[in-house]
């Protein structure tokens, strides 16, 4: 921490220095220059009350301090291109490393090396979009390993969850949207990807925590209409495969895992009916299919053509000019990366900022979530968990370049499966839930 405060004040009294040799000559030295869209630092030290998000009636509440040490570069490559070119409107990539270390907990250190691209192009009536975010993740190769007792072998989805997001990994998410206007209506072609590749090593000991590799991908069209100038009703078809790998005998000698194909017929709005309102919803139904159990494969669904609900729906609120709201929403059926089995993640979050002045500013969030795997069959979809989370957060920006922002955030993890006092022996639901808080504080500095 001291030795990355350190760093920043060298940059800073560098820049300072820049500054001043500038005001001599007519050269700026202190601009960017225009392919660089954005250059900063950061150092965040955070503590944190339970690393491992589990209820502290077994295993113990871990407590960390958490040091980490955030970079970001933007290149605009739009501003290398003759400026009489107008097909290209957007081509840009950033790069945007973290280093975490966790002070005693040494196997969750990682660092997190994070880059985000996007291509926009339009000729005539046609336009074209790429957008890809990529990040690899060099943690611990080995999952954690917990303790193999009744109770304490009984953890939440979200448990789960934390510590895998520290492993070693490679994740995905890309999208391409080629598309043609004429007047009132489009058509669009869509094709989308997620992709977990989890690195991390598959063994036999008792309690430890294996990742199964799991993709999403889909493609389809969309038909779209405008009821207003900047607003239209669409139809939307997608086609794709989910992916969960099956883990070896040695491991899983049930052979389970829920691979399947999919079809979604959706219908959905987009676009701005308001200029204080940009939105996008699409909702409808989603047609599974899943692969008969075999001698060496066993399917954890008592359908195999089940019928779910799909949706999803993003909205920017900007009410007034220093308030704006965002809302984001989505359920889909997803497979866990713990194998076996299928689940309905549901994920609602709500995000409000308000600035007091340009150089202050307050966030809040609201987050729900649910991963109910009472869909599939067996002793491993008896769970349905939920999460409640809340965020508060205080920005300062002392100069152009130096800011600080103080962050507050509370989640509590909560079972919502009362079967679970039923099993012989019975399992106390609070067994899978926990409570959990972090509070950080980050110094920025901007190039």
């Amino acid at each position: 921490m001291i030795a990355a405060l350190g760093l920043l004040t060298a940059i800073s009294g560098q820049r300072l220095q820049a500054a001043e040799t500038s005001a001599k000559t007519p050269v700026a030295a202190t601009q960017n220059p225009a392919w660089l869209s954005e250059s900063s630092l950061s150092v965040k030290e955070s503590y944190d009350d339970n690393v491992y998000l589990v209820s502290g009636r077994g295993a113990a509440e871990q407590t960390a301090w958490v040091t980490t040490l955030s970079a970001k570069m933007g290149f605009n490559f739009l501003a290398l291109l003759p400026q009489s070119q107008k097909t290209v409107q957007t081509l840009s990539l950033s790069y945007a490393p973290d280093w975490v270390r966790y002070n005693e907990l040494s196997a969750e250190d990682y660092t997190a090396h994070r880059f985000t691209a996007a291509l926009k192009a339009k000729s005539g009536a046609v336009s074209f979009s790429v957008d890809n975010a990529l990040v690899y993740i060099g943690g611990d190769a080995n999952g954690p390993i917990y303790s193999t007792t009744l109770h304490d072998d009984q953890r939440s989805a979200y448990a789960t969850a934390a510590p895998r997001e520290r492993r070693r990994q490679l994740q995905d998410r890309a999208k391409a949207v080629l598309q043609y206007d004429q007047g009132k209506w489009f058509v669009r072609g869509v094709g989308n990807l997620i992709l977990y590749d989890l690195m991390t090593n598959l063994a036999t000991t008792a309690g430890c925590q294996n990742y199964a590799d799991r993709f999403d991908l889909n493609g389809g069209g969309d038909f779209g209409y405008k009821v207003l100038p900047k607003t239209a009703l669409t139809l939307n078809y997608r086609y794709g495969r989910e992916y969960q790998q099956q883990f070896p005998t040695a491991i899983d000698k049930t052979h389970t895992s829920a691979t399947s194909d999919y079809q979604r017929l959706l219908i959905g709005i987009e676009g701005k009916p308001a200029e204080w309102i940009t939105l996008a919803l699409q909702v409808g139904p989603d047609w599974r299919r899943y692969p008969a159990t075999t001698a060496v494969h066993t399917t954890p669904m008592a359908h195999l053509h089940p019928r779910k609900y799909y949706g999803e729906a993003t909205a920017t609120i900007a009410p007034t000019k220093t308030d704006s709201i965002d809302l984001k929403g989505k359920q889909w059926v997803w497979v866990s990366s713990t194998g076996k089995v299928p689940y309905i993640e549901s994920t609602y979050e709500l995000a409000y900022r308000h600035k007091f002045a340009p150089q202050l500013s307050l966030d809040l969030g609201l987050k729900y979530g649910q991963s109910n795997y009472t869909i599939a069959t067996g002793t491993s979809a008896l769970r349905n968990d939920k999460l409640y989370a809340g965020s508060g957060g205080v920005s300062y920006a002392f100069t152009p370049h130096w800011s600080a922002t103080v962050v507050y955030v509370a989640e509590l993890g909560r079972n919502g499966e009362a079967g679970l006092g039923q099993l012989s022996p019975a399992i106390d639901p609070a067994w899978r839930e926990f409570n959990h808080h972090v509070v950080s504080g980050t110094v920025g500095y901007k190039f």
